[in-house]
């Protein structure tokens, strides 16, 4: 008989570790879609696609800073840059006139970046 401990580590053998992974590579796989599929052809939209272009970038850092293996300061500076950008794209267009579906997705993108942003050693609680 095992316990829940062993259990849950038979399972996942990286833990934490690869559950960030996971995160990070369905927040990308997230940013990819909208860019991809948000025509520029209002304001908001481009206003919104400039974020995410941001977004996109800072997350490409942030996969490079852990690669790199650098400090965890540095680590959680970078996925706060994200957390930070895709706030800032929630509420570009939480009141305006996107449809549901743009909305739902830039609000589970920014809540899986403080997903990222928490989940790393040292990182501060209140992004």
């Amino acid at each position: 008989m095992t316990t829940p401990s062993t259990q849950d580590s038979l399972e996942d053998p990286l833990g934490p570790r690869a559950e960030l992974s996971q995160s990070i590579s369905s927040l990308d796989a997230l940013i990819q879609a909208l860019l991809s599929e948000l025509p520029p052809t209002k304001p908001w939209q481009r206003q919104l696609l400039l974020h995410l272009s941001q977004a996109e970038r800072d997350v490409q850092i942030l996969r490079m800073t852990i690669a790199m293996h650098r400090s965890n300061d540095d680590i959680c500076e970078a996925a706060r840059r994200v957390h930070q950008t895709l706030r800032a794209a929630h509420a570009c267009i939480a009141t305006g006139r996107a449809d549901a579906g743009t909305k739902a997705s830039v609000n589970i993108a920014m809540l899986t970046s403080r997903k990222i942003s928490k989940a790393l050693p040292g990182s501060d609680a209140n992004t």
